[in-house]
């Protein structure tokens, strides 16, 4: 089987090149790039291991990748607390072997936390131990309150290391059983004679709960008690070499190790013939989902979109003219009384109406056409005094339509304007509507 490295290493770079990159999954498990695979050697480096753990991670028996990275943790572990392990010499036998486990691996983490260190709270503490530029106070028995919101907390500690390495950084948290789902969390805590504890020692430490939160009161009031009840839970250790936190590899620290690998193993996957991992039809459709992604952010798309809205608003102020030449070559028609057009304000208004319409129509039509003044920001010095000439229209077209309801105050012209009007706020309209 080709070198897995000399492709990753090779094309690792057009990730970053190419963040799109459609990721593979749920691939078949039985393909031939999966059985070679689980037939290759474990690899002795970690980086390569997490590159297959990745790889396998894209099947739909997704659950071998965590295991193949499992069995690695758990040699690592073993190692370090000294027990014995059975090493697997293929990567299917070590997904198997982990699997097969009668102590779950994370039962295994658990257990190597509790044995490499035993943390108790400490019994010789004064107010004086934890110093703070801003409020402080202390609780009594260890633990100390204060902040800018009174929400940092302090713990002093008494820590014992029974591992042969030296201790970095660790991390701790109580739980009441009156608050599941809460607990108080100090997450660093800093020794006191020394960056690291040494091996076989015991040092004082202090814990900082830093989260700005309230913290949870049953857990509070049970720390601050002369008799700790609460267990002490370690949930951060840190030795040379050694990461133990639930949920990630014992590895040391490294962000960006897992998503390296990852990106390794999905560029790998596109590389890939087809064939290979018998997803011809999945990357066709993948491909295809792309270019439509792809399309439908493109100035041809948006272009298209644009001509399509054009044309419908085009349609609908066509519409709104032929309404206006019916409404107004039909007021020619209509009988009207031989005494008619009394009333001053219906003149004001039929005469104000045509103006305004032609405001609106100024302003409204280039908008719906989308014609290039109008883009951007510029639409607003078109649409704005558009809309509210269209609001002073609807209101005289109203007022000269209830004064036509007696029939002495009809006039043609005062018909005609009227449906000016009507058919002006029917073009107004359908730029909402199009």
């Amino acid at each position: 089987m080709k070198s897995l490295n000399s492709i990753a290493f090779g094309l690792v770079a057009m990730v970053a090149a190419n963040p799109a990159f459609a990721i593979l999954q749920n691939l078949n498990p039985e393909s031939d790039f999966f059985k070679e695979l689980r037939i290759e050697p474990v690899p002795a480096d970690p980086v390569d291991l997490l590159l297959r753990s990745a790889l396998l991670s894209r099947t739909k028996n997704h659950a071998d990748g965590t295991a193949l990275s499992n069995s690695m943790d758990r040699r690592r572990i073993l190692e370090l607390i000294a027990e014995p392990f059975k090493a697997s010499s293929t990567i299917g036998q070590a997904i198997s072997q982990e699997n097969a486990e009668p102590e779950k691996y994370e039962a295994l983490h658990r257990r190597a936390m509790d044995s490499l260190l035993t943390v108790e709270r400490a019994p010789d503490s004064t107010p004086e131990m934890v110093k703070h530029t801003g409020r402080i106070a202390y609780l009594g028995n260890s633990v100390w309150q204060g902040g800018a919101t009174n929400r940092l907390l302090w713990m002093r500690v008494k820590v014992t290391s029974k591992t042969t390495l030296p201790v970095q950084i660790f991390g701790i948290a109580i739980t009441h059983p009156a608050e599941p789902g809460r607990q108080l969390d100090f997450w660093q805590c800093t020794f006191e004679n020394g960056d690291s504890l040494a091996p076989k020692t015991t040092d004082s430490a202090v814990c900082l709960d830093s989260v700005d939160i309230d913290k949870p009161a049953a857990a509070l009031a049970a720390v601050t008690t002369p008799t700790l009840s609460l267990p002490i839970k370690v949930t951060r250790i840190e030795l040379i070499g050694y990461r133990f936190i639930s949920g990630i590899t014992t590895l040391p620290e490294d962000n960006n190790r897992l998503s390296l690998a990852r990106s390794k193993a999905d560029l790998m996957l596109q590389k890939l013939p087809c064939e290979k991992i018998d997803a011809c039809e999945k990357i066709a459709e993948q491909k295809t989902e792309e270019k439509q992604r792809a399309y439908y952010t493109s100035p041809e798309y948006f272009e298209q979109e644009r001509l399509k809205r054009s044309a419908k608003a085009l349609e609908h102020i066509k519409n709104g003219f032929v309404l206006m030449l019916l409404l107004i070559f039909g007021s020619l028609f209509v009988s009207l009384p031989e005494q008619h057009g009394e009333g001053r304000t219906g003149s004001i208004a039929a005469f104000a109406i045509l103006p305004l319409g032609m405001l609106v129509l100024g302003g409204m039509i280039p908008v719906m056409l989308e014609l290039p003044a109008t883009r951007g920001y510029g639409g607003f010095l078109f649409i704005i005094p558009a809309i509210i000439c269209a609001l002073i229209l609807g209101i005289l077209s109203v007022l000269l339509g209830s004064l036509m309801l007696t029939p002495e105050n009809r006039t043609r012209l005062r018909l005609a304007m009227t449906g000016f009007g009507i058919s002006v706020l029917y073009i107004v309209g359908s730029a909402f509507n199009h």
